[in-house]
């Protein structure tokens, strides 16, 4: 079953397809716009339009779709198998973007892709408690392996933000890009925040109902934090 929803989008409409009625499909349904929008607002308002995003964790495509038709260039990483067919479909029209089915991470291989048996069964979740899971192998790689000039990255992993920064450590390093990573907890935060301190990273603020934290490099130019 496909169910899709359509909305205006300044002088645009917009369709995005799902696979299920989950949590981003009703809230898109309820008010006609893009899931976790001041998140998406914040990044159009400091990044000029030439920018390159990175979107890890891509779904359906929901933040790569309103990237593509602010900025110029995107890529998006997803893993789920069950989730490229809609992702696709909901990109077709940009030549903008490009999609990689694998998941990022610290190492490069294959990694256990687990399902949740319950609940959201189109999350992507690597490397979690297997009494919880249906495990599929999936390929794990580098960011650092695309070579991206990446101006902004936006990590939304459920769980493994720490290791997909540490695969982009060069990109991080060289690019110096506004990072968007997602903290469901707590700790998430302070690991978060822990791990990008000493590279010199500050947290300005966080958005959308699941806390994501934008982190600014102070040498990063052409941004208004």
């Amino acid at each position: 079953m496909v169910d899709k929803v359509t909305f205006a989008h300044g002088n645009e409409f917009v369709t995005l397809v799902f696979p299920a009625r989950d949590h981003m499909w009703s809230y898109i349904t309820r008010h006609r716009n893009f899931y976790e929008m001041d998140l998406l607002l914040k990044i159009k308002e400091i990044m000029p339009e030439a920018s390159t995003i990175v979107d890890v964790g891509g779904y359906i495509g929901n933040h790569s779709v309103f990237f593509a038709m602010h900025f110029a260039e995107v890529h998006t990483f997803e893993p789920n198998k069950n989730i490229h067919p809609y992702l696709e479909q909901n990109l077709q029209d940009f030549h903008n973007v490009s999609i990689q089915k694998c998941a990022l991470g610290n190492m490069v291989g294959t990694g256990d892709f687990r399902i949740p048996v319950v609940g959201e069964q189109y999350l992507s979740f690597v490397d979690f408690d297997p009494g919880m899971m249906i495990e599929n192998p999936v390929k794990v790689d580098l960011l650092d392996n695309y070579y991206i000039d990446a101006d902004v990255i936006k990590i939304d992993t459920e769980g493994a933000e720490i290791e997909v920064l540490k695969g982009a450590s060069q990109t991080i390093e060289e690019y110096k890009p506004e990072l968007f990573v997602e903290c469901r907890e707590d700790k998430d935060y302070v690991k978060t925040f822990e791990y990008l301190e000493p590279l010199g990273y500050i947290p300005m603020d966080h958005y959308a109902f699941t806390p994501v934290w934008h982190f600014h490099h102070p040498d990063r130019k052409g941004v208004r934090p």
